[in-house]
């Protein structure tokens, strides 16, 4: 039986990509990068922004970091805006926390961007606790997202975290959403609709892959 929803945002909840991307383009420009296909630059959608100009264009961590300025100095003004709601994802929302389920966002975006977009699209209000990633220490991983967010539910409930565990879900749309739920012992629940490529959350463990918020309701309700 579920109860504990823990959601990742980008890709999952929100379209986020064409604010990243062109966040991405800012940062490349900043260095006076060629900026690349657009195509190429979706495999900065999901994982930590400092890992992926460090592995894609062979930044040295500094300059991943001043990389990372660039981009939020883009992304703070404009490319948090640049953004839509999934399908369904309000009135999914709406009647899951209506069904009793308690909802999380575990996210490795920075606390500010996401308390951003959580207003901006009005569904603040059916997520608590909401747990960000940092630039550094635990909270850098999506493992240590999950963790955190697990700690919270259990110290609020007065229970362990191996009883918030048995009975939570991540949801998410990346590989690095599975692996780090699998890593704290969840179950987990593939986004199809996200920015995956073909075949990366089966490759990752994910115990369902669902096709839609829709879908995704009706596999929670089933285990009431």
């Amino acid at each position: 039986m579920l109860q504990y929803l823990l959601f990742d945002l980008d890709g999952t909840l929100t379209e986020s990509g064409r604010g990243v991307i062109n966040g991405v383009k800012a940062a490349l420009r900043h260095f006076q990068i060629d900026i690349p296909d657009e195509k190429s630059l979706s495999v900065f959608l999901g994982p930590p922004l400092k890992d992926s100009f460090m592995r894609f264009f062979d930044m040295e961590e500094a300059q991943a970091e001043e990389a990372v300025e660039a981009y939020r100095a883009y992304y703070h003004v404009t490319g948090v805006y640049e953004n839509d709601l999934y399908p369904r994802v309000k009135e999914v929302l709406g009647r899951l926390k209506e069904k009793g389920f308690q909802m999380s966002i575990s996210s490795s975006k920075p606390q500010q961007m996401v308390d951003i977009v959580l207003r901006h699209f009005d569904i603040n209000e059916y997520f608590s606790p909401v747990v960000c990633g940092t630039d550094a220490g635990k909270l850098y991983t999506k493992e240590g997202v999950i963790d955190e967010t697990l700690r919270i539910f259990a110290e609020r409930e007065n229970k362990s975290k191996d009883e918030i565990r048995t009975r939570a879900v991540m949801i998410g749309d990346r590989k690095h959403d599975i692996e780090g739920g699998k890593k704290n012992g969840l179950f987990t629940i593939g986004a199809s609709w996200g920015y995956a490529p073909e075949g990366e959350l089966a490759a990752a463990g994910a115990d369902v892959i669902v096709d839609d918020m829709e879908a995704l309701y009706a596999y929670l309700t089933r285990k009431l």
